[in-house]
């Protein structure tokens, strides 16, 4: 039997999942939802399918799809998510759901995703805890799960990106988040992607067993990640290595999500999850916790309504 995968969305990210999933040797039946033909076009140049003999795509409209999914991946932008997870929902049933990031823009947009794949397979795609990178960085820890973590890169995204630590700190110290609270320094701007927003700051979260985050983008002439444990500081340069006293620990670099997707749609096809992407509930704490400090900040929630308008 065909294994049978789903891919809503086929922008900058899900070309990059359609081309990962190209990589696997099953026989694939790859269904498309991407009503942009010209996104279409180039995602499928990009993942080089003409050259696949394993692999049968097909496009459709929502209103098209029915049945059983092995695999299903919502790559959409955030405002539209919500609602496509929840039709989706009403539509087909799956094996597994990965969903990306940022979730939703509102609470209440995040109820409905956890409400629509209750009792179901679902994890968000914030990669760096299944990275080899970070896995190695973990096993140098030696268990010191109590941790000191700071990113200082100038102009970075928060809105978008912030996440992304927030779940790293969570997977480093096995710990939940407990907080989050941010300290705007402007008001929000324009993004990159058309229709979505951003602002400066700084963004820190706490977790339950006392580890914290700092990621600050204010303007420095370095970018620097560091992580303090158990009276140890360690430099991580995300495509380079980890150092320790200007002694390179691990080299290395973080993933691609072409070459990431294989391997997580493997573990889900063979039911092989243990250590894996958060699932949907983790990352809905984390989610809340990150609206929740963008509520409390006087700047960034006037006039906004609990609306968050990042992708």
């Amino acid at each position: 039997m065909n294994t049978r995968i789903l891919i809503v969305g086929l922008g900058q990210m899900g070309a990059r999942y359609l081309q990962g999933i190209g990589n696997l040797n099953n026989k694939l039946e790859i269904d498309i939802v991407e009503p942009n033909k010209i996104a279409y076009k180039k995602a499928i140049k990009i993942a080089e399918l003409d050259s696949k003999n394993n692999i049968k795509v097909t496009t459709l409209s929502m209103q098209e799809l029915k049945g059983h999914y092995n695999l299903v991946i919502v790559a959409t932008s955030s405002s539209p998510r919500a609602e496509i997870v929840a039709n989706l929902a009403k539509l087909i049933s799956s094996d597994g759901w990965i969903l990306e990031k940022v979730l939703a823009q509102s609470l209440e947009q995040l109820k409905l995703i956890e409400s629509s794949l209750k009792g179901q397979m679902a994890w968000v795609n914030t990669p760096r805890r299944v990275m080899s990178f970070y896995k190695d960085f973990k096993h140098l820890l030696n268990n010191c799960k109590t941790l000191s973590f700071k990113v200082n890169i100038q102009d970075f995204a928060l809105g978008c990106n912030s996440i992304h630590f927030i779940d790293l700190v969570s997977f480093l110290s096995e710990s939940k988040v407990d907080s989050v609270k941010i300290e705007a320094k402007s008001n929000w701007y324009k993004s990159k992607r058309l229709g979505y927003l951003e602002f400066n700051g700084v963004v820190s979260a706490s977790y339950q067993n006392g580890s914290t985050l700092s990621i600050d983008n204010s303007p420095n002439d370095s970018i620097s990640i560091s992580c303090a444990v158990a009276n140890r500081e360690f430099q991580i340069i995300e495509d380079q290595g980890v150092f320790a006293n200007g002694e390179k620990l691990i080299s290395g670099r973080l993933s691609l999500q072409s070459e990431l997707t294989a391997d997580i749609a493997s573990s889900i096809l063979t039911n092989e999850t243990n250590t894996f992407l958060p699932t949907l509930d983790e990352s809905i704490n984390q989610h809340k916790s990150f609206f929740n400090a963008l509520s409390k900040n006087a700047i960034l929630s006037k006039n906004l309504r609990n609306i968050w308008p990042i992708t």
